[in-house]
């Protein structure tokens, strides 16, 4: 009994350390793909900026467009949804140029 105690014994320790491992890699892993996903390309990000930027231009002047037509709702909406993006754009660059 005590030889069968000591095998089963090794056999859990092997099972806890391949466990552990697996654990490590895992991790190991989604850090590697969290890293790679945040921080992204600086090519990436000024696109990213330019089309934020663009999309900002475009709802202000559907938002004029709409103040202009007598929908008042619709056209401070879309101003004040171009100017958020604008200026959520310009944070982010100045913050990803430090």
């Amino acid at each position: 009994m005590c030889k069968r105690g000591n095998e089963m014994k090794r056999h859990n320790e092997k099972l806890l350390k391949m466990s552990q491992q697996l654990s490590k890699d895992t991790l190991r892993k989604s850090n590697a793909t969290v890293e790679r996903l945040t921080h992204l390309p600086p090519g990436i990000l000024k696109v990213g900026y330019w089309v934020g930027g663009t999309l900002g231009v475009v709802l202000i002047g559907v938002g004029v467009a709409g103040l202009l037509n007598g929908s008042t709702g619709w056209g401070l909406g879309g101003v004040l949804a171009g100017a958020v993006s604008i200026v959520s754009n310009i944070i982010a660059m100045r913050r990803s140029s430090r």
